[in-house]
């Protein structure tokens, strides 16, 4: 399963971040999961021009004996040595968490189901970046 995330930063960015996109299940354990800096390292974030939108494509290995059900798919960006997320925050600057929950996706037979994604479109992380869009589709199957 693959996605194309859309960010655009707010400013320069003095760090480097990694985003990650987690497929979780219901019990909050993760079943997939992908951690790389934007476009696979090829374009780091301190590169980023204040405006500039850069694509950004992850995709899931989902392992095949995953069962059939919707899990929940959440993205966002954190600071490798630290681990520090980013967090997502409202208009007035509030921090309200450290994910972005896109929505439910099925596995198996929810498949027609569960796609049920969010396709939000401004989500700021920190004042530094924000999430303009995402596209999920493609890909290949594990």
């Amino acid at each position: 399963m693959c996605l194309t995330l859309y960010w655009r930063a707010l400013a320069p960015l003095e760090d480097q971040y990694t985003v990650f996109v987690h497929l979780v299940g219901s019990g909050g354990s993760m079943v997939a999961q992908s951690d790389s800096p934007p476009m696979s390292g090829l374009y780091p974030t301190t590169y980023w021009q204040e405006g500039q939108i850069v694509p950004d494509r992850h995709c899931l290995e989902v392992a095949n004996e995953l069962p059939e059900d919707r899990y929940l798919l959440e993205v966002g960006m954190y600071q490798p040595g630290t681990g520090k997320r980013l967090k997502v925050i409202d208009a007035s600057g509030t921090p309200l968490d450290d994910r972005i929950v896109l929505g439910w996706v099925g596995v198996g037979a929810e498949r027609s189901q569960a796609q049920e994604l969010d396709h939000q479109v401004g989500v700021d992380l920190d004042g530094e970046v924000r999430l303009l869009v995402h596209e999920l589709g493609g890909g290949h199957s594990g």
